[in-house]
């Protein structure tokens, strides 16, 4: 599966296509019942997609919770994250690996596997290609942003051995690290293969997170209300800083002061 890249034009209106940036909402799983009203309030608020994590839930819920969204997988992006990369599964890595395959046979629009997870895994890549999924494999580094160099082998090693459905999210631990991270999709520029999203985490990265999809990224994150990761802000923080954006200059070459003051006015929005 291609993403369709954000739409970075500041056009007006209030259509999904005329949108600066496509906003996906991560939801964790739960009940039926609860996410079915997570993922209606999200939608109303504006997302354009909907990422489950399979993580917060048992595994014996699984089954309930496939079968309360079918009818919306075609929009949905479904993980079990690992622990060690920001995610909550309490059981076995044999077990995770399982569910893993379990979302895969559901055919959502995206299966999001980390790229840990394929290498220590050999047969796991044949596995899920066998099952028709098609994969966002992602890299996340809770500690730093690694280097250009880094990443860009990260970049294309995953493009090389796995898929051009691309994620890396890194720890901002300067706003330098915005710049650092944004920088790769200038290296993307001429491959029309590669979708990228790619944004750092933490206080020092929330610039990064808006500004990729002005860049090229098909969409950036939100949470619905608290946070699943570090800086993640909520849609409604999210929708009112790229309604302002439609407004205001913004170079994308560097973090402005007028980026960095909507961010502090958007934090208020709740």
């Amino acid at each position: 599966m291609k993403l369709t890249k954000s739409n970075g034009d500041k056009g007006k209106g209030n259509s999904s296509s005329s949108k600066i940036g496509k906003i996906c909402v991560s939801i964790p799983a739960d009940t039926p019942e609860s996410l079915k009203t997570s993922i209606r309030n999200a939608l109303d608020q504006g997302a354009d997609i909907i990422e489950v994590r399979f993580d917060y839930i048992s595994k014996d819920m699984i089954s309930d919770i496939l079968y309360s969204i079918n009818d919306q997988k075609d929009s949905m992006i479904l993980t079990c994250r690992r622990r060690d990369e920001g995610g909550k599964y309490d059981g076995s890595e044999h077990d995770r690996v399982s569910v893993i395959k379990r979302l895969a046979s559901f055919r959502p629009m995206l299966v999001d596997v980390e790229y840990s997870t394929l290498l220590e895994n050999d047969e796991l890549y044949d596995q899920l290609r066998a099952l028709n999924a098609d994969l966002l494999v992602s890299y996340h580094n809770f500690k730093e942003t690694p280097s250009l160099d880094s990443m860009l082998d990260t970049l294309n090693e995953i493009s090389k051995r796995y898929s051009n459905n691309i994620k890396i999210v890194t720890m901002a631990n300067s706003l330098d690290d915005n710049i650092k991270i944004l920088t790769l999709y200038k290296h993307i520029t001429n491959n029309n293969n590669t979708s990228l999203i790619a944004f750092c985490m933490g206080e020092y990265g929330i610039a990064s997170r808006i500004l990729c999809t002005l860049l090229g990224s098909p969409f950036t994150y939100a949470s619905l209300k608290d946070a699943l990761a570090p800086g993640q802000l909520t849609i409604k923080q999210m929708r009112f800083i790229y309604e302002q954006i439609r407004y205001i200059s913004i170079d994308t070459g560097y973090i402005s002061n007028e980026l960095l003051r909507l961010i502090e006015v958007a934090k208020g929005v709740r």
